[in-house]
């Protein structure tokens, strides 16, 4: 025998004798949270030129519309549970959900994740959903959340923030290499020879001099 309970959506008792179910009750009263999550979703990034995959996760309560109905789709002999329900219910969902949001990437393009209050509205609404849980017996109670899944998004975006970093200091390295580079050929430039000579000691000097090199007399 079993007794409807928090956990459980109904309860029965087998007839040994006859080999068949008598269903006692279920909850009736009562709304059972079912979490759903999506993954695999391809996410083209342009400020990355990456593709990457993106996913959602959340959750939804449904209600035994038809205790029935609900037994029919599991054929348990043993109470049906939240657990149950995800467990046939997902896989169904994951392909609805990944179609929803192919399109609405083909809508919104990279501001998708601004609109996650649409797309929970769309799944709320969307009749093939609906169709699912009426032929399990069941009745949507309280409609979707939707969080994103962008976990491989950010660990692209960290790599190529890294990366940038790497270049820039890469630049900054070549170009004190350069600077140093034409400051040595400067120092190691000879002077240019102008015809003029110091006053003092009458050494070859050049323009750009500002001492003279033999005997230290100031040029300017």
């Amino acid at each position: 025998h079993g007794e409807p309970n928090r956990d459980a959506m109904n309860a029965f008792t087998v007839n040994p004798k006859r080999d068949d179910i008598l269903l006692l009750g279920y909850n009736r009263d009562m709304s059972f949270e079912i979490k759903y999550g999506v993954g695999g979703i391809p996410y083209t990034d342009g400020a990355l030129s990456a593709v990457a995959n993106i996913g959602l996760h959340g959750s939804f309560y449904v209600r035994v519309m038809n205790a029935v109905m609900l037994y029919g789709a599991f054929k348990l002999y043993e109470k049906i549970t939240p657990d149950d329900v995800q467990r046939i219910l997902l896989p169904e969902l994951q392909d609805i959900m990944k179609g929803m949001v192919a399109e609405m990437l083909q809508r919104y393009g990279y501001e998708l994740f601004s609109h996650q209050n649409e797309l929970a509205e769309q799944l709320n609404s969307c009749g093939a959903i609906q169709e699912k849980l009426e032929a399990m017996g069941l009745g949507m109670d309280r409609g979707f959340t939707v969080d994103w899944n962008l976990d491989e998004l950010q660990r692209l975006k960290q790599k190529d923030a890294k990366r940038r970093r790497k270049e820039r200091d890469e630049f900054k390295q070549l170009e004190t290499i350069i600077a140093l580079r034409d400051s040595m050929q400067a120092i190691a430039k000879p002077p240019v020879r102008d015809g003029k000579v110091c006053p003092e000691c009458k050494a070859p000097v050049s323009s750009p001099m500002t001492y003279c090199v033999k005997c230290g007399k100031y040029l300017k």
